[in-house]
């Protein structure tokens, strides 16, 4: 059989770029640009992570205010202030040593960008700002796991007679019909039976409603979302035009573990990372067709690379450990029973995934190394483990400094609803 012709081989090269262009333009929605934004949200996000995620999140405004200053002659500046420098900021140079909680523990600073934060039930807060915030700045703050903003309140006893009828036809006259999903939660076990029982009103008087009146309110709507949220004090209800702009592709936290069939037995936790992972991708039109390769770095016991073969995918997977024993016999799989640093190329595949074991930085090092080799618009997912949330900023500045100088772009950086005390982080290869 004769070789390619240079001619067949350059045709392929450019198609695989073109592919390549495709899913990085379709990765970078993952966290979309919003145009709304909103001083009132319902945030989930897990009860250890409250403090890090106002530090963080309040440092990731400061340095976004500040890119934006005036000029410095019409700046209001305290005594002893520097030039260029934000209210309650300390002088240029004298951050560097302390901790990410240390340089944002401002009370002034928290004062004038976050007003409240409440808890509302298991994981659930409100979070009112001073000034309006987009979905785009909460996600990219890491640790809300979902978020909806609230556009429509009813404070009163959500167990009062008539509560159902009542809060299910004061969403629909204050939010419409104009919605292609729905969705209806609750902040505790409790409410979950008064939940359904809104949500199956709601859509009895959608309905009921004329399609020229559902029409009409949809000219004038960008929502696909409505989503309508019991708490113990009573109904918050928002909108949204995407599930991406909501964080996740479970809203309200409806993970993937709760939800498989009980016959199905899975190797490890760690399933359930990934595959939130993949809901988000197969929301922004990404599927194995994209990314049929994978190099996954700490496989075992195998929970991520059972994901991602039922998914569709090759998966050679590296790790000295055992993997499952129904997973290293899946036809897909290929294990490599070698330390992840020994693994000099991955130019072969289209996407790696780790969840190895060990300090973040460490990690972050061995797979920029690797990822550098793939082609552009090769996927990157790497979960940051051993994370000091006190040092949160400072670890993350590592990483994505380490993964720019290789060629790599964060894309995402998430404490999924199967995240303990880690962090999982999206990139892509762009050149």
């Amino acid at each position: 059989m004769k070789g390619k012709s240079l001619q067949q081989s350059l045709a392929e090269e450019n198609s695989s770029t073109d592919a390549g262009q495709q899913n990085l333009a379709k990765l970078r929605n993952l966290v979309p640009e919003s145009p709304f934004q909103h001083f009132r949200w319902i945030t989930q996000m897990s009860s250890e992570a409250v403090e890090t995620w106002k530090s963080y999140f309040l440092n990731r405004i400061r340095a976004q205010n500040s890119s934006n200053v005036a000029p410095v002659a019409k700046q209001k500046m305290r005594p002893g202030a520097q030039p260029g420098a934000q209210p309650g900021a300390q002088p240029a140079g004298q951050n560097s040593a302390k901790s990410d909680a240390q340089q944002d523990n401002n009370p002034a600073m928290d004062a004038s960008i976050l007003s409240s934060l409440k808890n509302i039930g298991r994981d659930f807060y409100i979070a009112e700002f001073f000034e309006p915030i987009s979905s785009t700045q909460l996600l990219k703050s890491a640790f809300p796991r979902w978020i909806c903003p609230i556009e429509h309140q009813w404070p009163t006893n959500p167990l009062a007679e008539r509560f159902v009828e009542r809060a299910a036809q004061g969403v629909v006259d204050k939010l419409g019909c104009s919605w292609s999903d729905l969705q209806v939660l609750s902040a505790t076990p409790q409410l979950r039976r008064v939940a359904i029982g809104i949500k199956g009103r709601i859509i009895q008087i959608r309905n009921e409603k004329k399609s020229e009146t559902i029409a009409a309110e949809s000219a004038h709507s960008q929502a696909e979302i409505l989503i309508a949220f019991i708490h113990p004090k009573g109904l918050l209800a928002g909108r949204s035009n995407s599930r991406l702009h909501l964080g996740s592709a479970y809203v309200g936290g409806l993970g993937f573990l709760n939800s498989a069939p009980q016959e199905e037995v899975r190797a490890s936790r760690a399933s359930g990372k990934i595959n939130e992972v993949l809901g988000l991708l197969e929301l922004v039109q990404l599927t194995s067709k994209n990314f049929p390769t994978w190099l996954e770095l700490g496989a075992a016991p195998g929970g991520m690379t059972q994901e991602l073969v039922n998914w569709g995918a090759q998966v050679s997977a590296v790790d000295p450990a055992n993997l499952n024993h129904a997973v290293r016999q899946h036809p897909k799989v290929r294990h490599i029973q070698i330390n992840a640093n020994e693994i000099k190329d991955a130019s072969e595949y289209s996407a790696i995934l780790c969840d190895m074991n060990g300090p973040a930085i460490i990690s972050a090092e061995i797979v920029a190394r690797l990822a550098s080799t793939l082609r552009c618009g090769g996927l990157i997912v790497h979960t940051l483990k051993e994370v000091s949330f006190n040092e949160l900023s400072q670890t993350l500045r590592f990483v994505e400094n380490t993964f720019k100088q290789n060629g790599i772009e964060v894309l995402a950086i998430k404490h999924l609803f199967h995240n303990r005390k880690e962090l999982t982080l999206i990139a892509v290869k762009h050149a």
